[in-house]
């Protein structure tokens, strides 16, 4: 059974200054063979919901992940590989 944790983000484009666009995912608490779920939504888009799946060797020695929203789209810093779920 493979084990997995789930991280949730929220876009909150009105609160956040605009040089500020990174978002950080933590990863200091999860177990080192566990896969890790990522839910991103937005404060005023009821509809937006995206899912990443990133695999427990891709995330090996890493305490985060980023990622950047430029008003449309997530796009993922670094060199990881993911699978988009939703």
């Amino acid at each position: 059974m493979t084990l997995e944790k789930t991280k949730t983000r929220v876009i909150k484009e009105t609160t956040r200054k605009k040089s500020s666009d990174k978002y950080k995912i933590d990863l200091k608490s999860r177990k080192v063979e566990e896969n890790v779920r990522v839910v991103i939504t937005h404060e005023n888009k009821s509809s937006f919901r995206e899912e990443y799946l990133f695999k427990a060797e891709q995330l090996k020695g890493k305490n985060s992940i980023h990622f950047k929203w430029d008003g449309k789209n997530v796009i993922w810093y670094g060199n990881i590989e993911y699978e988009r779920i939703l």
